[in-house]
């Protein structure tokens, strides 16, 4: 049984992030953990004024760079524990072990997803330089997509998407690999207007579907799922679980893939097989997943957020 674990852990991991393929895109920091503690360096910035072009006079002056620590942790995301009943493994005609495992971290796969999307957020526009990281869309009413929302909220639009460009553009983020998460709520009625229709290209969709990019738009890569970070009228991130309003906004998020963060560590399946008490074998799993920003001002991320 040893054996079939190994093969049900390399399927697991084969598939962790099969729902939120935008885990696939971030930095791995893995090699930073440690204690279930994940580190990311942060130094001083070395800009234009430590350059010295002609030197006339040594030696030249020293510098320091201070070096500070930005830390985010591993947690456990375990699977409530399964039975298969020994009869269920006679009648069946399919290996229903493999199916509950592939429901198992189909579960998981959405779950580190979700938050990811949220720890990566502007948690704010009050924020101390973040002001400029909210964009709030100016498009067409559309029924609001947060769950338990009421009323209409303004749809995105490419304005939108160029503003959050200019403000990576400031901050000097690469335009290779820029990303786009969107709800597909704000995706849909996007394409419905006359410019989300002028957006659509067939080439690009077939060359990157398989990766989960449906189009891009502005240099950004447009990835979608049903599920965005939610920000309250006032334009505050809201956590995950937290209890839903009724003036709550769905998001999305823009970002360069250097400046979003994951870790993923430990993985393990349990299963007890053939537990008198039970009359069959119980199954379960655990993930150790963290995810972060990479730098402590929120830099190379926006958030794109419906007003009413």
């Amino acid at each position: 049984m040893s054996i079939q674990k190994e093969i049900w852990l390399s399927d697991l991991s084969k598939v962790l992030y099969a729902k939120s393929p935008w885990l696939n895109i971030c930095r791995n920091m893995d090699v930073y953990s440690s204690n279930r503690v994940v580190r990311i360096p942060q130094s001083t910035a070395i800009g234009a004024s430590n350059i010295t072009k002609n030197k006339s006079v040594l030696p030249l002056t020293v510098g320091t760079n201070v070096q500070t620590e930005l830390t985010f942790n591993l947690d456990s995301f375990a699977n409530q524990p399964i039975l298969v009943e020994d009869i269920d493994t006679v009648q069946l005609a399919f290996d229903k072990r493999a199916d509950i495992l592939e429901q198992m971290s189909s579960v998981v796969s959405e779950r580190i997803g979700q938050e990811s999307l949220i720890n990566w957020s502007v948690p704010s526009s009050a924020t101390t330089g973040c002001a400029s990281k909210i964009v709030k869309t100016n498009g067409e009413a559309f029924a609001g997509g947060a769950e338990d929302a009421e009323g209409n909220r303004s749809g995105i639009t490419l304005s939108n998407l160029q503003t959050a460009n200019a403000v990576l553009d400031k901050e000097n983020v690469s335009r290779e690999n820029r990303w786009c998460i969107m709800s597909s709520d704000m995706y849909n009625n996007f394409l419905t207007t006359p410019d989300g229709l002028k957006t659509l290209n067939a080439d690009y969709i077939k060359a990157n579907l398989a990766k989960g990019a449906v189009n891009m738009i502005h240099g950004f890569n447009i990835m979608v799922t049903p599920t965005t970070p939610v920000y309250s009228s006032a334009f505050v991130k809201a956590a995950y679980g937290a209890a839903t309003s009724s003036d709550n906004n769905q998001s999305a998020i823009c970002f360069g893939s250097k400046f979003v963060a994951k870790a993923n560590h430990g993985n393990k399946v349990f299963y007890n097989e053939n537990d008198a008490a039970y009359l069959g074998s119980y199954m379960s799993s655990e993930i150790l997943f963290g995810s972060s920003r990479c730098y402590t001002n929120y830099i190379g991320i926006v958030n794109i957020v419906e007003q009413a």
